[in-house]
């Protein structure tokens, strides 16, 4: 159980958005540390592309993404949203239209065995790196979405745009409520400790669970 050291005043002002500061500095240091220049590395036992995008696929969907038969034809991973719709996912490191398309090829038969069995399949093609226009054309004439590894991670965070914007509402931005004008109140720093400990919590402890 957490609880305030004594000595120290409880009554924290939060900022507008109600999240005290501390909090949101652990979300953003978590997030930041996981963010790995255009996607994310959510467990480091991860040691091949596949098990990454079928991770970053289960964070997205909220459900487990696994490698199925569907319609004859084997699908990197497949993810069951309901009984009426599922997704349905190709993943290759082979960055060439000929492999793109092969892979888009086994998804049109994954989709269409699914339409035969009531349900509707959003299909995507990964690619472990840069594509080409090409790709993404094979795939949109399909209704699939033919995506490099950093726009996929993308569907999960969208870093880039964020960074932009929490740069420039920096901490100790807030505005008093009652008129408009920023709010000078300084945070009350506020100092934790584990029962039957005298050492105080620290950020990375929070962090680490």
């Amino acid at each position: 159980m957490f609880k305030p050291t004594s000595g120290g005043p409880m009554t924290v002002e939060p900022p507008t958005l109600g999240f005290s500061a501390a909090l949101i500095a652990c979300i953003e240091y978590a997030v930041c540390r996981c963010w790995k220049g255009g996607g994310f590395d959510m467990d480091k036992s991860w040691d091949k592309f596949e098990d990454k995008v079928r991770g970053l696929a289960q964070h997205i969907w909220g459900k487990p993404c696994l490698p199925t038969k569907i319609g004859g034809v084997n699908i990197d991973g497949a993810i069951a949203i309901d009984s009426e719709v599922s997704i349905h996912i190709e993943i290759t490191e082979d960055r060439t239209l000929a492999k793109v398309r092969t892979d888009i090829t086994k998804l049109i038969t994954a989709k269409a065995d699914s339409y035969s069995r009531g349900v509707l399949a959003k299909s995507f093609c990964v690619v472990n790196g840069p594509i080409t226009n090409s790709m993404k054309e094979a795939g949109a004439s399909h209704h699939i979405q033919v995506l490099s590894i950093s726009e996929f991670s993308r569907l999960f965070f969208d870093f880039d745009p964020y960074s932009v914007a929490r740069q420039s509402a920096p901490f100790g931005s807030s505005v008093d409520p009652l008129t408009g004008e920023s709010d000078e109140t300084a945070y009350v720093p506020v100092r934790y400790t584990i029962d039957g400990r005298v050492s105080d919590v620290t950020l990375m402890k929070l962090l680490d669970g």
